[in-house]
């Protein structure tokens, strides 16, 4: 996290890319990822490590990105919360026409939220199509 409250977390990148901050926006994807009830005023340093990562995925989303790279972005997330951050994301590419790649080590999660799925096994990254076929 950035130092500073949930607030701070969420203004700082507008301000350095030189962009208005979205608060509506950042509400709304603040209500989609099961955070409505944060007070924005809170130190995010004090955010639990589920917190930290939602909020840091709404923060680059506020960026509206074309492309997103994410890393386990669902990895210390209950059922539920994982849930919210899948759709999310799923309704993000769909309006924005946006994409990502999506770090994951749990195959029924690569299912639900891919068109597409690479493996990387022994030093070597095959697509889908490639393993069922060997």
């Amino acid at each position: 996290m950035l130092p500073g409250t949930v607030k701070d977390n969420l203004q700082l990148p507008s301000l350095l890319h030189g962009r208005n901050f979205q608060q509506q926006k950042a509400e709304q994807l603040m209500n989609q990822c099961g955070l409505h009830h944060m007070d924005w005023l809170t130190s995010a340093e004090s955010l639990s490590g589920g917190e930290k990562q939602r909020l840091a995925l709404i923060r680059g989303l506020l960026l509206e990105p074309k492309v997103l790279l994410l890393d386990e972005v669902t990895g210390s997330l209950d059922t539920h919360n994982r849930n919210l951050v899948e759709s999310l994301l799923l309704q993000w590419v769909e309006e924005t026409n946006g994409s990502f790649i999506w770090i994951s080590h749990d195959p029924d999660q690569v299912k639900r939220v891919s068109s597409e799925q690479w493996y990387f096994s022994q030093h070597q990254v095959t697509s889908c199509q490639e393993q069922s076929s060997s």
